[in-house]
């Protein structure tokens, strides 16, 4: 086994043995049942009167609702037809027009390379390992 291996798993095996286990208590507790939270004690609501004694008012947004899903129901019959050519030509325009920067990727010089290719051989495998990895 190697050396760098062996005491790994060595300080691994000293951790689990000084944490990981539970030691048994010598004295035995009495178990008691677990507390349960109490419920925050609420005000009894009276319907129709708000905190302040005045009126409330019901506010009803169905008629807002059914125009906006009769908006959307429209846009999508609009657009709900195959599609031609010119659609295709359109949607390759508007993706051709993106900016060159959200797509590019950054250019990589020569100092940057190396700087790659020397930290691999620091932080790499050892010359004589790197056939079992390189596959």
């Amino acid at each position: 086994m190697d050396p760098v291996v062996a005491v790994g798993v060595g300080v691994l095996w000293l951790l689990f043995n000084l944490f990981g286990r539970k030691k048994p208590s010598s004295q035995a507790r009495p178990t008691q049942p677990p507390i349960k939270p109490q419920p925050a004690a609420r005000a009894p609501r009276l319907q129709g009167v708000s905190v302040r004694g005045a009126p409330e008012v019901v506010v009803d947004f169905d008629d807002e609702a059914e125009g906006i899903a009769a908006r959307r129901i429209a846009a999508v019959r609009e657009n709900e037809r195959p599609l031609g050519a010119s659609d295709r030509l359109k949607f390759d325009d508007r993706i051709r027009r993106e900016a060159a920067d959200a797509t590019a990727t950054p250019r990589v010089d020569l100092a940057q390379l190396r700087n790659a290719i020397v930290w691999r051989e620091i932080l790499g495998p050892p010359v004589s390992l790197r056939h079992l990895t390189d596959q």
